[in-house]
């Protein structure tokens, strides 16, 4: 057993969503976009956020300040060029999204962390 492949098995089972499961939260999303924003145009960019965001995630992945370096970026760089992209401007449902990939985001560094200090406490004790 190869310690990268339980390392990946470990790291994709962090947040306990899989790909299917985000793409319905997604979608339903985007649903309420359409409600939200008022028209097709609103649903597309909230599925786009959507999606975006959860390839912010990866910057998670860094030990101990992941998560915060991920807010900076969608706060300084996606969410102004989704909004203007798109023409959109902010509501309670981006407001919603942004937090909910903030808060997936604080569980990845924090396991991804734990995961690290581990590593580093074995080969230092070891």
């Amino acid at each position: 057993m190869s310690s990268g492949s339980s390392f990946a098995s470990s790291c994709g089972s962090v947040c306990g969503l899989d790909g299917l499961a985000w793409l319905i939260i997604c979608i339903i999303c985007g649903v309420l976009g359409y409600f939200v924003y008022g028209g097709i145009k609103g649903a597309l960019a909230i599925i786009l956020i959507c999606l975006i965001y959860d390839l912010s995630t990866y910057i998670s992945l860094v030990p101990v300040c992941g998560f915060i370096l991920q807010g900076l970026v969608i706060n300084n760089y996606i969410w102004p060029w989704v909004s203007e992209f798109m023409g959109i401007g902010p509501s309670w449902l981006t407001t919603l999204i942004f937090w909910a990939a903030i808060i997936m985001g604080f569980f990845t560094t924090c396991a991804i962390t734990f995961m690290v200090a581990t590593m580093v406490a074995a080969k230092i004790l070891y």
